[in-house]
């Protein structure tokens, strides 16, 4: 060992027993009571951190003096922790850092914030001080809220719940950009006189009333109200909670709470109970299509007894009404036809040419005799790729809308024109178009684009159910079909039914 470095340790050994001494003995009582008792473990390094010096004795490791300091910190923190003794070093300034080690117990993970003290001897620094403070507790405190808080954005975001806030003294709003979205505007409304344009007029009343209320009585109910209509938009539906704080005179002075979109929710209500009436009217109806059916099987057998007995002018009277009465039997027959599912051929083809036959005729006894009803069908088509029941029920919704969108035509030329053709198919198998087109009103492209969404309809209360062509195209798809619709208002309509053309079994 060199003279010099055997002088170094001397040195270093004189230190360190000076420190002990002050630490450990009664020479200096208040740095020894303040070692053993701060907060703290205070401890005393070398530049380079070996330990020269402890306030007490460490509880999991023992004694620490000689060790070196990075011995009981995370290997990930030794970079930091030695830029920060380096420049105790260079600037002879106390340092802060913060580092991850063990606690005075020896258990890991615990987190510090550490102030370095410069020990000047001639001007250099001979030995740091190291105070380090414990902050685990805070920093598990503050990682928990940080998630409690990113677990709170997530659920506000799936649910897609806005924010809202209303100075009742200042009238100023807040909004978030969620309640934003929602109202489909760019910014807050800066008052509510503004906010209240948004609102739908007939719900205006409503939020007015709710405002009375808050401030009679502190208490916000939570309400649902509808939106003003927008420029291509339906009608829409929000649902508002929120809470009253009050000032120091106990008066309510601000409101605020949350905002979400149940547009959608009201949409599925109201088809849920349209579907339950449209049930109860198709079951209704079946009822009373048994019922006359069983009237018709009276009077057709005496009207053929009379008729086979009666003599001239009677005969011919009878004569017409046995032909109505047959035609209301046949008419109720093909009804019932519709209505009831069978099982045994559910999946077998269609033959399009029976089935455009046996609607037509239903619709020509039913329909306004001043409506034509033609046809075009190509004798060559095939069978197609849907059953019977389907087809005849795709067939039937677009007729019935072809005979309103007529009935909405003043004075003559009212028309609908059957088309049934087959399509060659090119490089892959060829395929069947059924076109239905009227003379009728014709639609908006607005409205074109809706028709087959369930529900929708232009129809007045009462009269349409919005489901026909909903069905229609449900059972189109079904089938691998295709159903298209084209539309000029004061012109027309046409409605096109594309199918697979397919064998005539499929067994």
């Amino acid at each position: 060992m060199s003279d010099e470095l055997a002088e170094q340790n001397r040195v270093l050994r004189e230190r360190v027993a000076q420190l002990e001494k002050a630490l450990t003995t009664g020479a200096d009582p208040i740095l020894r009571a303040l070692g053993e008792h701060a907060p703290a473990f205070l401890n005393v390094v070398t530049p380079d951190g070996r330990s020269l010096a402890t306030g007490r004795t460490s509880e999991g490791f023992g004694s620490v003096v000689g060790r070196s300091v990075f011995e009981f910190t995370d290997p990930g923190h030794h970079e930091a922790q030695r830029a920060a003794l380096a420049r105790v070093c260079a600037t002879g300034a106390p340092v802060v850092y913060e580092v991850v080690g063990y606690g005075e117990n020896g258990e890991p993970g615990h987190s510090y914030i550490v102030r370095a003290i410069p020990l000047l001897e001639a001007g250099k620094v001979g030995a740091i001080v190291l105070v380090p403070a414990d902050i685990t507790e805070r920093v598990r405190l503050e990682r928990s809220l940080a998630e409690s808080e990113q677990a709170l954005r997530l659920a506000v975001g799936a649910a897609k719940i806005g924010f809202w806030r209303w100075d009742m003294r200042a009238d100023t709003i807040e909004w978030d950009r969620r309640v934003c979205e929602i109202w489909g505007v760019a910014e807050t409304p800066a008052s509510v006189d503004r906010y209240m344009a948004l609102v739908h007029p007939d719900d205006r009343a409503l939020i007015e009333g709710v405002v009375r209320e808050v401030r009679e009585t502190g208490v916000y109910p939570t309400l649902e109200h509808r939106l003003a209509a927008t420029a291509g938009g339906g009608e829409r539906w929000v649902l508002a909670a929120g809470s009253v704080l009050r000032d120091a005179k106990g008066k309510p002075s601000v409101l605020m709470g949350g905002v979400l979109d149940i547009t959608e929710q009201k949409r599925m209500a109201t088809q849920m109970e349209r579907a339950e009436r449209v049930e109860s009217i198709g079951q209704l109806t079946a009822g009373l299509a048994h019922n006359f059916n069983n009237l018709l099987a009276v009077v057709v057998p005496n009207l053929e007894l009379a008729l086979a007995k009666a003599a001239e002018p009677q005969r011919s009277n009878l004569s017409v009404a046995l032909d109505a009465s047959l035609q209301a039997r046949d008419l109720i027959k093909s009804l019932l036809e519709l209505g009831r599912k069978r099982p045994a051929l559910a999946r077998e083809p269609a033959d399009p040419r029976v089935v455009v036959g046996r609607v037509e005729t239903i619709c020509r006894m039913t329909f306004p005799r001043d409506i034509t009803i033609t046809h075009t069908i190509d004798p060559t088509v095939g069978h197609v790729s849907m059953p019977p029941t389907d087809l005849e029920q795709v067939l039937l919704n677009l007729l019935l809308n072809a005979r309103d969108a007529v009935e909405k035509v003043e004075g003559p030329g009212r028309r609908i024109d059957l088309r049934l053709e087959r399509l060659a198919g090119g490089a892959g198998a060829p395929s069947v178009r059924l076109q239905v087109a009227d003379s009728g009103v014709g639609m908006t492209e607005d409205v074109r684009r809706r028709i087959f969404e369930p529900f929708f309809t232009t129809k007045p209360p009462y009269q349409g159910s919005g489901l026909g062509l909903a069905n229609a195209a449900a059972r189109v798809r079904e089938a691998g079909g295709l159903l298209e619709c084209e539309s000029t208002p004061g012109v027309g309509t046409t409605l096109t039914l594309v199918l697979a053309e397919v064998p005539a079994s499929v067994r």
